[in-house]
């Protein structure tokens, strides 16, 4: 199966972008103070739970139309996650510790597919975590673009779902960053 037929316009793998949705991440800007890219990343992450919960309810139809299994849908929600993720433990280590920042970013579990993501997610953010600091220029756009290249030189799976999972929530977060108003 190929990218472009999991990812696009319509398809129940990209989220829309919803002006409820788009006010909260305003608000958390203007009125909490949250860094424009902290805001939209915890949004895209909220949006990629609810997503999965979606495909779980829908797995027979999804089945039938993608010829998926489970596990695809598991590898579509971390990648959808993890760059979303990435930025969130970027922004708290700013003013946290790493061990403080991981047991936020990544909750205990005996789930040994979701502990290979966290470990893959705590090598990552070495590399996320300077990137995010050294830029120059913060804006969301910005910070997206070098936290999902990041992700994708280094995937965690090569399914096409996990890729998807990037893309779909590369184009969720960038539709949320090209629409916010700072006040």
């Amino acid at each position: 199966m190929e990218l472009q037929s999991i990812v696009y316009d319509g398809s129940p793998f990209v989220p829309a972008v919803y002006p409820d949705t788009l006010k909260r991440i305003t608000d958390h800007i203007n009125k909490r103070k949250i860094a424009p890219s902290a805001a939209i990343a915890a949004e895209v992450a909220l949006a990629g739970i609810a997503l999965n919960d979606l495909h779980k309810r829908d797995y027979e139809w999804l089945v039938y139309q993608f010829q998926l299994e489970v596990l695809n849908l598991s590898h579509f929600l971390f990648g959808f996650t993890t760059p979303p993720a990435l930025i969130l433990g970027s922004h708290l280590l700013m003013s946290r510790t790493y061990a403080e920042t991981f047991a936020i970013l990544s909750p205990h579990t005996t789930d040994p597919l979701v502990i290979s993501l966290n470990q893959h997610k705590a090598n990552l953010i070495f590399e996320t975590h300077p990137a995010y600091l050294s830029m120059t220029r913060k804006t969301p756009e910005a910070i997206c673009g070098v936290i999902w290249d990041i992700c994708e030189k280094n995937p965690f799976s090569q399914d096409v779902y996990y890729l998807a999972g990037l893309e779909s929530s590369r184009r969720l977060f960038t539709g949320y960053a090209q629409k916010i108003t700072l006040a």
